[in-house]
């Protein structure tokens, strides 16, 4: 096996300990924190079939809460986050969302 050469494209944001996770031909990055200021955006790069980058970032509705460090997978249609860090504190909670038409949904569930 072999590798292709790498090409690049830049994030929208200066993000250090971000999530970030690919549904429906989307490439999404979550939270994460600037300066050790955690971060609520969504940014959202559309795919093509391949995972070639298809246009420009974009954002999206926000997490509920700033959040960093936090654990992202997918069940179809459906985000789950799961844990991270607020400011200093390490979180337990999950937060679930819908992502369809390359936006998530406004409907916020906190479990």
């Amino acid at each position: 096996h072999s590798l292709d050469t790498w090409s690049s494209v830049t994030i929208p944001a200066v993000l250090a300990n971000h999530s970030m996770v690919a549904i429906d031909n989307h490439l999404l990055i979550l939270g994460g924190d600037v300066s050790d200021t955690d971060q609520d955006t969504v940014f959202v790069l559309p795919l093509d079939s391949d995972g070639i980058p298809r246009r420009l970032w974009y954002g999206t509705a926000s997490l509920p809460g700033i959040r960093s460090r936090m654990a992202v997978a997918t069940k179809g249609q459906r985000l789950l986050a799961v844990g991270g860090r607020e400011t200093a504190t390490a979180m337990t909670t999950i937060w679930t969302s819908t992502f369809r038409s390359g936006a998530i949904s406004a409907e916020k569930i906190i479990l």
